[in-house]
């Protein structure tokens, strides 16, 4: 099994691959480690995030969907219900 470059430990990329990973949080600190997580997910892996701000989440996904699929959930509940592995980040 290939390791993922990076902090995800022993997670290889066929495993994440299988999963769908999620983040809450795209504030000033929130946004760029999100970036840096979609960055070095599979591109096949699927990325749901949510933020209280509609401008943060539209950014994220113009900025960053090329890497992967991103989708934008409609509630932190929706996240947590897709997601095996969750990042959340309150102020």
């Amino acid at each position: 099994m290939s390791e993922l470059k990076g902090n995800f430990g022993f997670i290889g990329t066929e495993i994440l691959e299988m999963w769908a990973l999620m983040f809450l949080g795209l504030g000033m600190m929130g946004y760029p480690m999100a970036a840096n997580i979609r960055k070095k997910m599979p591109p096949s892996s699927t990325f749901y995030i949510f933020d209280v701000s509609k401008a943060a989440l539209e950014r994220f996904v113009s900025e960053h969907g090329s890497a992967g699929e991103i989708v934008i959930a409609s509630s932190s509940k929706e996240v947590v219900d897709n997601a095996v592995c969750s990042v959340i980040l309150r102020n």
